[in-house]
């Protein structure tokens, strides 16, 4: 056993514990010294396709966090050959590369496996958002057989009260259903938004004797990949690497939702009754609250797409037509960073600009006037402070150009 201290990480023999009626594939992980217990926990008819002879599942999990931390990892129990090949010398040197990235160039220690595990399913995570929509129903009725989703996951913190409606849509889908619940957020904290790729990959890989292809949902369409800002999983663009790197002989990651943009996505499942009745997008709540920033940009975007009726029964449809000047003022908010923004900006600057207008003077009266509190419920931001500041900062470059623009009519004058 390597010693435990600050410059790696050691991840001891997973093993399978019963948890009341559930069970967890679970492994102890010293990290920094500091022993930490990373599980995955499904129902106990799940069990017999936990994957407790390889440490595939954790080093995926575990990966940007001793990258960032420059740690190096060391397992008790083998890595399939494959994927510690596709990590070590191709992943990691990638990531690592580059002014702007912040990881830094570690290396895996592990004795490899080659012999198969063969899972069956074809899977794909289910969340009741659009990408995860786009994905079922352009994978259901694959022509390619091996390649016909067959199964559906749910990967969470902890056990949620939503559960049933997601269940309901996997009933209604004739599809099977598996929840498998990951501390991995909760054990490193800080980082969780950035990591989604590698948490869900890492689920998926906990459970594969059962599954052999799995679809990731991406937001964006992948036609501007880069992996430049490689510490940010969020991009979805750098995904690409990640699938094909955590592809082996018998598990096998595509991307779901290629080539397609959000737009071309809400257009092909806006038809279907299923997606009509049990959309959520909200940040909330699995009921969409209607002016959570999310539920705020998904309503606009039907309109400017000609499918909002069609989610009159889980969205608050007549609140928005009434209320636009409120929605506006996120467009406002948003369009400097949030690439799904602009084109709705851009859509409404042509079909209503005088609202659009009057929604920008009143957010900078209610950046001036409203307390954070009440700037925050009204505009449904997640930080109104450093919205606040931005557009302080936004208004006083606006106020700028007008007066450079005046100096120069006046000499022209």
């Amino acid at each position: 056993m390597i010693k435990n201290n600050d410059k790696h990480m050691i991840l001891e023999k997973p093993v399978i514990i019963d948890i009341n009626n559930k069970v967890r594939l679970s492994c102890d992980i010293y990290d920094n010294g500091e022993r930490k217990t990373l599980y995955f926990e499904v129902d106990k008819k799940y069990e017999k396709y936990l994957c407790y002879e390889r440490s595939d599942a954790f080093i995926i999990s575990i990966l940007p966090y001793a990258m960032l931390a420059g740690q190096d990892i060391y397992c008790e129990t083998p890595v399939t050959e494959a994927l510690l090949h596709n990590i070590n010398e191709v992943l990691i040197p990638t990531l690592a590369s580059g002014s702007k990235t912040k990881y830094k160039l570690i290396k895996i220690h592990a004795d490899t496996d080659n012999s198969p595990i063969r899972g069956t399913q074809v899977s794909t995570g289910i969340s009741l958002g659009v990408d995860s929509f786009y994905t079922i129903y352009k994978t259901m009725d694959s022509s390619y057989n091996d390649f016909k989703l067959t199964h559906l996951l749910n990967i969470s913190g902890k056990t949620s009260e939503d559960n049933w409606a997601i269940e309901k849509v996997a009933n209604s889908l004739n599809l099977p259903m598996t929840f498998i619940i990951t501390n991995v957020r909760s054990l490193w904290k800080s980082l969780h938004k950035h990591t989604n790729g590698y948490t869900n990959l890492g689920a998926a890989y906990a459970l594969r004797k059962l599954i052999k292809t799995y679809y990731y949902s991406t937001s964006y369409d992948l036609s501007k990949f880069t992996i430049t800002r490689g510490h940010r999983a969020d991009t979805d663009q750098y995904l690409l690497l990640l699938a094909k790197n955590f592809t082996t002989p018998d598990f096998n990651v595509l991307m779901g939702g290629i080539p397609a943009n959000r737009h071309e996505k809400i257009m092909t499942i806006s038809d279907y009754e299923i997606v009509q009745k049990n959309l959520s997008v909200c940040i909330s709540s699995i009921f969409n609250c209607s002016v959570c920033w999310k539920c705020k940009r998904s309503l606009m975007e039907f309109e400017m797409l000609g499918v909002l009726d069609n989610y009159r029964e889980v969205f608050d449809v007549d609140y928005y037509l009434n209320n636009k000047i409120e929605y506006f003022g996120l467009l406002h908010i948003r369009k400097s960073f949030d690439e799904l923004t602009k084109p709705i900006y851009n859509y409404f600057l042509q079909k209503e600009p005088e609202l659009l207008i009057q929604a920008e003077k009143q957010l900078f009266e209610d950046v001036e006037n409203l307390s954070d509190a009440d700037f925050k419920n009204k505009y449904g931001v997640k930080n109104p402070i450093v919205d606040k500041k931005r557009l302080r900062k936004q208004k006083s470059m606006n106020v700028n150009k007008l007066k450079k623009l005046y100096k120069k009519l006046s000499k022209k004058v």
